[in-house]
Formats: structure tokens, sequence, C-alpha cells
């Protein structure tokens, strides 16, 4: 499944934001963690999509390539998810992509989510939408204010 988010926020903001969240997240279990890299892992109980049932679950950071994208994957005995964060430049704003791909241990092959679609996709683009509004918030507050700061530092440094 794949949700774009339209940012007000440039590349680099959206990206600094993403990071700056994920590496919070991390955090929580990693407490000395200073700086996410591929391979960095942690371990914990997520509820499945479907069953809602507790499954321990190992999220390991996969791929991160400055400055527009982030992957992560969720690995359990039910399969994995691969979650891709791509920000992509569109001028001076950008956008998300944000997309997710779920595989199961039955044969290996990519699984639908069946019946539960139409649900399921509802409630992923709702979810997304939050994301990404908060993303661009973060990045237009945080992010864009430093971004503006080392423009003007330049500009003074120049003249």
């Amino acid at each position: 499944m794949k949700y774009t988010y339209k940012m007000k926020a440039s590349q680099e903001a959206v990206y600094q934001a993403l990071m700056r969240e994920q590496l919070h997240y991390f955090q929580q279990f990693i407490p000395g963690l200073k700086k996410l890299r591929p391979r960095v892992e942690i371990s914990k109980t997520l509820q499945t999509k479907q069953s809602k049932k507790p499954v321990q679950t190992t999220i390991k950071v996969s791929e991160i390539r400055q400055p527009d994208l982030y992957v992560q994957e969720a690995d359990s005995a039910n399969g994995y998810i691969v979650q891709t964060f791509n920000v992509v430049k569109t001028g001076d704003t950008s956008e998300l992509v944000y997309s997710e791909d779920m595989y199961t241990t039955k044969g290996g092959a990519k699984r639908g989510y069946g019946l539960f679609t139409p649900l399921y996709k509802h409630s992923f683009n709702s979810a997304c939408k939050k994301r990404g509004a908060y993303l661009d918030k973060v990045a237009l507050d945080r992010f864009t204010a430093d971004e503006k700061s080392n423009t003007d530092k330049n500009i003074k440094t120049k003249i």
C-alpha cells in the first residue's frame, strides 16, 4: 500500500523531521543511541494488523539515504513488513511517499489484506495523513527556521 502527502516544508526540513522522530522512537528502547544507521534494531511486542494479537517483533533500520529515503523492516513469526519513507523534492516544497509491503511466512509470498482491504486502506490512509501533517508541522516549526537562519548567516558572511 502507498500514500502520498503533499508537504509545505522543503525536502531537507521534512527529512530532518522524519529522522528526528525515528531516532526518538528507537531511543525509547536504546537510550544511548545518538544516530540511526542501517542494521540498528529493537525488539518489542506489537499487535498484528488483522487479528490484533500480540506478537514479538524486531524492527530494523534497513536503508538510509539522505536527503530522501528511510526504510525499516518489522519482522515477526507471522512474516515481515517493509516500511519506506521517500521524501521527494517538488520545487521549494516536497512530498512524503510512504509505502508498506507485507510478506507472510507462508511461502514467503506477498499477501493481500483480503476482505479487510477497503477497511484497512481507509485506516491506513487516515494514519498516513496524520503522520504527514505532523511531520510537516515539525519540519516547518523546527527545521525550516534552521534553514532560514543558516541562509541568513551565509548571506551575512558573503557581504
